[in-house]
């Protein structure tokens, strides 16, 4: 039990020698954000607005389709005939509509309105 000493190093120890690690990390942190920085810095103003439009007009046309294709209104085709109900079509109807024949001439290819003589 003469030489026994601690176990482990000290929190001042440990500190001091973590610190050119963590002097090197940073610094090294430093070089990547600046190099990142300059990569995509665009050259010209109009270069970035031009970027930043296109992708806001993409970001519209993606969230328009896909509102569009997450939930399309059904239509009337596309209803379950078991829901249609032929007796209601029929009953709302109009009743008093004039023949066609007279409202319209017949066989001579075109839908001409006839002249009130």
């Amino acid at each position: 039990m003469k030489d026994a000493g601690p176990r482990f190093p000290s929190f001042e120890l440990v500190e001091r020698q973590m610190q050119p690690a963590r002097t090197l990390r940073a610094a090294w942190l430093r070089e990547s954000a600046s190099r990142f920085a300059r990569s995509i810095r665009p050259q010209r103003r109009g270069t970035r607005v031009f970027g930043a439009s296109a992708a806001a007009i993409a970001v519209a046309v993606a969230l328009f389709w896909f509102g569009i294709l997450a939930s399309p209104q059904p239509t009337r085709a596309g209803m379950d005939p078991a829901t249609i109900d032929p007796e209601a079509l029929v009953a709302n109807t109009l009743t008093n509509l004039p023949p066609f024949e007279e409202r319209y001439q017949r066989h001579i290819g075109i839908l001409d309105k006839l002249e009130a003589r």
